[in-house]
């Protein structure tokens, strides 16, 4: 048997049962049916004055549309045929009515995951353009050099500009040590930077942390412009084959793991000689300078 026979047989049987009543026509057949049509009239009542959603929008549409045809069959004087069209009608009403509320729910779903799959993809080409947006205007240390600014009323700022690595001459930012006063630390001392358009991109400023070895530890936090503390750096000594007791700056990321270190020297030349805070990786290698200007 093919599936389309199959399909065609489930189609028909409605009309069998129908018409089996009809043929029949038996009193307790009869009763029953129209006590169902009874109960069908007072639930159809029911739901008209509920305020439940299912009642209102999923079951009272169903019970008038059978109620709409059960008065319509009233005038049919065989008792039996009158019952086996009801409820030939009624199973047919059913079986349209889930189909269909099985479509708008698909529909509801397919709606609801297209939208978040939407709003997914919104958010990440969001953050991933305002990440690229964040390091573009992020200022290079590797190229910052102390300089002196004139304004109206700091007529002798001294700042640290920053240059691009590939156009020297093309200033990405600067910074600039400052005072900010709060509520409960009216006099705390930070360093703020900038871009080139004088928007502050982050901050960073000094602290204290308390250890249980070394409770009284100076150390550097750095910061978004959005108070997310981004790493941090302490004043710390190193242990070396020839200098044993060197002083040196580690820098470290939020969850304590030490990106690079940087540290004084002095570069001597023929007639001058000039100092610099050298950057270096884990590795020893150095990834950047900023030269010392008294």
């Amino acid at each position: 048997m093919t599936q389309e026979n199959i399909n065609l047989i489930i189609l028909l049987v409605p009309v069998l049962i129908g018409g089996i009543i009809a043929i029949i026509n038996a009193e307790a057949i009869n009763s029953i049916t129209e006590k169902a049509e009874s109960w069908i009239r007072k639930q159809q009542g029911i739901t008209l004055k509920s305020d439940n959603f299912f009642s209102k929008y999923i079951f009272y549409p169903i019970l008038l549309l059978i109620v709409m045809f059960c008065n319509w069959t009233d005038g049919f004087k065989h008792r039996g045929f009158k019952n086996g069209a009801r409820v030939a009608a009624t199973l047919y009403l059913v079986a349209t009515w889930c189909f269909l509320l099985y479509y708008v729910v698909m529909i509801v779903v397919i709606l609801v995951i297209t939208a978040v799959v939407l709003y997914i993809i919104f958010m990440v080409l969001f953050n991933s353009r305002t990440e690229k947006k964040e390091e573009i205007e992020r200022p290079s240390r590797k190229y910052g050099k102390k300089e002196k600014e004139y304004h109206l009323f700091s007529k002798d700022e001294t700042v640290v500009n920053y240059y691009d690595e590939k156009e020297k001459d093309k200033k990405t930012g600067y910074s600039k040590a400052g005072t900010e006063f709060h509520l409960l630390s009216p006099n705390e001392r930070i360093i703020e930077h900038f871009n080139n358009n004088d928007e502050r991109t982050d901050y960073d400023k000094a602290g204290k942390e308390t250890h249980l070895f070394s409770p009284d530890e100076n150390i550097t936090e750095h910061f978004t412009d959005k108070d997310e503390r981004t790493g941090y750096s302490k004043d710390g000594k190193e242990t070396h084959l020839f200098s044993p007791d060197e002083d040196i700056t580690e820098h470290f990321d939020d969850d304590s793991n030490r990106k690079s270190y940087s540290k004084k020297i002095i570069e001597r030349g023929l007639f001058v000689d000039k100092k610099f805070i050298v950057e270096y990786d884990n590795n020893d290698n150095e990834i950047g300078r900023i030269e010392i200007t008294e």
